[in-house]
Parts: structure tokens; C-alpha cells; sequence
């Protein structure tokens, strides 16, 4: 009975001390969004999608132009007192036959991003 008490006395003490505890915290927002030929509006398939900061976490438009980036989360010491940060992050969109574009993104608490990107055919 001793053993099963102290560890939820610890954790009682650690939330009312506002300690701080481990969560999964947001690094980049949920992104979702097509890609347009900027001249021929027309959607683009095959760009590569990913954020600067995390580019293994990338993906390809598909041939609706459409891509999905999922939120990327990592585990950190938060103080349950305090709010979390909203999210952002550098997408960027790399094409073959078109400009590469990056735009910044600021996350909205949790709420996907929905976009519209148009881009220039390359040179």
C-alpha cells in the first residue's frame, strides 16, 4: 500500500508546484493545401513539400495538387501553468519543371493550415 501512494503523492505535488512535466509539444503545424501552375491554373503534381526546419518529413503533391503535412511533435518539459506556443515553421515546395518557393507558417492552437500556392514555371 506504501508503494502505490508515493508515486501519486509525487505527481499531486509536481501539478500543484506547477512543475514541470514531459508532453509531446508541437514543433510545425498540420498543413494541408494544392499547388497551382501559377499561369495555367492548373493543379501541379509531384512537388515535394516539407519544412525547412524537418525535411525528412516530406511529401509529394498528388495529382490533384493536393498535400497533407502532418504536425510534427516532440517531447519536452512544459510547466502545466503555462500555455503552449502556437506553431511555425518554413514550408517549402520544390519542383522540377517549376520555381522552388518557401513560405513561413504559423500554426493556429491546433487547427490545420488550408492553402492555395501558386508557382512560376522555372527558366
Amino acid at each position: 500500500m506504501k508503494f502505490t501512494f508515493i508515486p501519486i503523492m509525487l505527481m499531486a505535488l509536481s501539478l500543484l508546484c506547477g512543475c514541470r512535466l514531459p508532453a509531446p509539444v508541437a514543433q510545425a503545424p498540420e498543413i494541408r493545401g494544392v499547388v497551382i501552375d501559377k499561369t495555367k491554373r492548373t493543379p501541379i503534381g509531384g512537388v515535394l513539400a516539407y519544412y525547412k526546419e524537418y525535411p525528412r518529413y516530406g511529401i509529394r503533391t498528388d495529382s490533384n495538387g493536393q498535400f497533407l503535412l502532418r504536425e510534427i511533435k516532440r517531447w519536452e518539459m512544459v510547466s502545466i501553468s503555462k500555455n503552449l506556443p502556437d506553431t511555425s515553421g518554413t514550408l517549402v515546395l520544390e519542383s522540377q519543371r517549376h520555381e522552388t518557393r518557401e513560405l513561413e507558417i504559423k500554426g493556429k492552437g491546433g487547427w490545420p493550415e488550408e492553402i492555395t500556392i501558386e508557382l512560376d514555371k522555372s527558366e
